[in-house]
């Protein structure tokens, strides 16, 4: 017979192992969603390779895109498991290899999907949730103050008409008096679960410690809830970390910073690599947007005063930005300090500028220092006077040596004992942090 050869035929020496992604599985469940919701986050991915010279040779290794820094160690499992997986869009990829050095993938050994964040983590429901929150407290108020009124005028009647009515009028103020009662607890009630909401939206400082295990924060509100706030996130190697002061305190102040939290949070999901500077110029944005702000003489002046920090853990490169509130670092016994623009997160006559991001290298040991203007502020000591700027940068440079929970535990003695009976008249808000 005769033999017909193709030259073109790939030979042995040319043939590329090959590997596919045969299965995407949701709770051990087959599946071919590409968006889930934020409660199905537990996924395993099976894949396999093909390599007809020396099967048991095969290697793997893979990647998820969106939440591994780096791919995995080589083995020879066929299916590897995520869980617990944020919100987020995501890729996951597969490559094969039998020598351990040369890897190969196609377009069958990746798959891309999205997981949604929960409903409560979406700014329209937060900011709904607040607007409810308000109308409640105002209602509440009102119905309150209307029954008070009521309950006034009848009384003013019933003394009219029976004066020599002794006891009974004195009954009668009583129940007045233990309405008012009544009414002072649910209005308390109402206030301390406005604080419940606020606590929910700070950053729990177990997360914060993930990240940077050296640091304290001294956060004491004037009032039930504060205007003042702090905040923090992680994108990669960064982190933002970031002192507020609302205009305002208790629960005028609580709103803001709910929005203030809010706009922080959409900003940094919505943009890639803003610098420190870009951040506060966007924030301002949303702020006089939000609240309406066009410079008119009777429309509200509120915002807030901010000093933001963004840290590469990697490389210890550092961004700062600040709305009328400094950062300060210490280094070598000796105390740096980067001053913030002279305007707010608001409506402002300089607010055509855009903040300024000044970029600073870090060194281990570093100890840093954000903070609102509360504990300068602060009466108090033998003259009732503020504690003052100078005072309070020499206490934190007599104790920067000192553990984080050292630094915490001196600086809120420190301050109970200057005021002692003096009123707190503001939030206080101190972050350290030591790199």
């Amino acid at each position: 017979g005769i033999i017909e050869y193709n030259y073109g035929i790939k030979t042995s020496e040319n043939i590329k192992p090959n590997v596919l992604l045969t299965a995407t599985r949701l709770l051990y469940s087959p599946t071919d969603l590409k968006v889930f919701s934020y409660n199905q986050n537990h996924l395993t991915f099976d894949f396999t390779g093909f390599w007809y010279k020396e099967p048991e040779q095969i290697f793997y290794r893979y990647m998820l895109q969106g939440h591994d820094k780096e791919w995995s160690i080589k083995s020879k499992n066929r299916s590897v498991t995520y869980s617990q997986l944020l919100p987020g869009n995501y890729t996951f990829r597969v490559e094969i290899s039998v020598d351990g050095v040369n890897w190969f993938a196609d377009a069958h050994s990746e798959t891309s999907f999205s997981i949604l964040a929960p409903l409560w983590q979406r700014l329209w429901v937060q900011i709904l949730a607040v607007l409810a929150l308000a109308f409640s407290i105002f209602m509440f108020f009102k119905i309150r103050l209307k029954n008070l009124s009521d309950a006034k005028e009848a009384l003013e009647l019933e003394v009219t008409k029976r004066t020599m009515e002794v006891v009974k009028q004195k009954e009668e103020i009583e129940a007045q008096r233990d309405q008012i009662r009544e009414a002072n607890k649910s209005l308390t009630d109402s206030i301390l679960y406005a604080r419940r909401i606020q606590s929910a939206v700070l950053p729990p400082k177990e997360l914060i410690a993930e990240s940077m295990p050296e640091h304290f924060i001294l956060f004491k509100p004037r009032d039930i809830v504060s205007g003042d706030y702090y905040y923090f996130n992680r994108k990669d190697n960064k982190v933002i970390i970031a002192a507020a002061d609302c205009t305002g305190h208790g629960v005028p102040g609580a709103f803001m910073s709910l929005l203030g939290i809010s706009f922080m949070n959409e900003i940094i999901n919505k943009f890639d690599d803003l610098c420190a500077g870009e951040l506060l110029t966007v924030l301002r944005g949303y702020v006089k947007r939000s609240l309406r702000q066009t410079g008119k003489t009777d429309e509200a002046k509120d915002g807030m005063d901010i000093a933001l920090c963004i840290i590469d853990l990697e490389t210890l490169k550092a961004e700062f930005a600040g709305a009328n509130n400094p950062l300060w670092y210490v280094r070598n016994q000796t105390m740096f300090e980067i001053e913030p623009d002279k305007m707010p997160i608001g409506i402002h006559y300089k607010e055509s500028l855009s903040f300024r991001n000044n970029e600073l290298t870090l060194q281990k040991g570093d100890m840093i220092y954000l903070f609102s203007d509360g504990f300068i502020d602060q009466f108090g000591g033998e003259q009732n006077k503020k504690f003052l700027k100078k005072n309070f940068k020499q206490l934190l440079l007599d104790n920067h040596h000192k553990t984080v929970e050292e630094q915490y535990t001196t600086l809120e003695s420190t301050f109970e004992l200057w005021r002692k009976e003096t009123k707190q008249i503001d939030d206080v808000l101190v972050i350290g942090i030591r790199i």
